[in-house]
């Protein structure tokens, strides 16, 4: 009977392995979806930056008066040149951060599965004492607590990466549904708002999104049912 107490509770703390399995796996995925951001985010920057740099060498060859008609200033260039480098620099820093985050959560992953692999083998050895059984038990449970505790921390600097990316966007694509649910985006306001397809949401609906934008708002989709 005391074997058999020592077994269930045994399967108890392989239970909140898994729970914390889960927890780190949904965590990876959420690391992986930032860095794409991130990786998407870094290209169109030096992208920008090639073409600021190409502008500046245009610039460079026409006469003072034309570069400020066509207003291709060297300065207004460099200008931009250097906020796109600075952009740049600290979105590729949150990349290399969320890369390090990548790894330290599939190894905290991979510590889950091989002490959750430690139990189920366990089960299958007869021959370990109820004294071991507890003793390893007792590390265990230590070590899921641990693993809690990092995941939480994790959780908090991946949240905070990924403020940082929607602060610093500057195109925000979402569904009209979360426009009512993220706080990231009914919580602030938009030079310019596109709502396509507004004739599958309701008119309410879309007025409400429209409001979020200072300058202009773009309603598209099928006109004749806006209509109606």
């Amino acid at each position: 009977l005391t074997e058999l107490k020592s077994l269930r509770a045994n399967l108890e703390r392989w239970e909140e392995i898994q729970t914390s399995l889960t927890e780190a796996k949904n965590l990876r995925d959420e690391i992986k979806y930032l860095l794409d951001e991130l990786t998407n985010r870094v290209s169109f920057l030096n992208k920008s930056i090639k073409n600021e740099r190409k502008r500046h060498e245009r610039a460079n060859m026409m006469p003072g008066l034309l570069r400020v008609i066509r207003g291709m200033t060297l300065t207004g260039i460099e200008d931009s040149i250097s906020r796109l480098s600075a952009e740049n620099n600290a979105a590729s820093e949150k990349m290399v951060q969320a890369q390090t985050k990548l790894k330290e959560t599939t190894s905290l992953i991979n510590g889950l599965e091989k002490e959750a692999n430690g139990i189920e083998r366990e089960f299958k050895q007869a021959s370990t004492s109820i004294e071991t059984l507890n003793s390893e038990i007792d590390a265990m449970q230590a070590r899921v607590d641990d693993f809690h505790g990092q995941i939480t921390e994790l959780q908090r600097q991946i949240e905070a990466i990924r403020q940082e990316v929607l602060d610093q966007a500057v195109l925000i694509a979402t569904t009209l549904a979360r426009i009512h649910t993220m706080t990231e985006v009914y919580g602030r306001q938009f030079d310019t708002l596109v709502c396509d397809e507004a004739s599958s949401a309701s008119i309410p609906a879309v007025y409400w999104a429209c409001s979020l934008a200072t300058k202009s708002a773009l309603v598209t989709g099928d006109f004749p049912a806006i209509g109606t």
